[in-house]
C-alpha cells in the first residue's frame, strides 16, 4: 500500500485511523480463521486471510489487503472479538 495514503484512511465502522497489521497479528488472525473463530461484521465465516491487512486503532476490525488494495467495505470487515484481542496482542509482543 502506498505510504502517503495510509494516514488518510479511516475505519468505516469506528472512524478510527487505520494502521498496517503486524505480521504476527496477521498470522494469528489466519490461524483463528482456519479454525472458524473469525467472522465478518455481518456474521459470515471467513477462512482465506491474505498475508497483509489493516487494523483500526482499537484493534477491533481487520481489513485485508489484496495486492495493493484494501477491502474497506464495512460488511467485509473482519471482527476481532475482545476475548481474542489480548491473545493476538500477546502473540504480537512475543515476536
Amino acid at each position: 500500500m502506498t505510504e502517503w495514503l495510509l494516514p488518510l484512511l479511516r475505519c468505516p465502522i469506528s472512524r478510527e485511523p487505520l494502521e498496517a497489521a503486524a505480521p504476527a497479528w496477521v498470522a494469528e488472525i489466519q490461524r483463528l480463521a482456519e479454525s472458524g473463530r473469525i467472522k465478518t461484521k455481518v456474521g459470515g465465516t471467513i477462512s482465506d486471510i491474505p498475508p497483509q491487512g489493516l487494523v483500526n486503532a482499537s484493534k477491533q476490525w481487520f481489513y485485508p489487503l489484496r495486492g495493493e488494495v484494501a477491502d474497506l467495505l464495512a460488511e467485509d470487515a473482519i471482527s476481532i472479538p475482545p476475548s481474542l484481542a489480548s491473545t493476538i496482542s500477546s502473540a504480537a509482543e512475543r515476536q
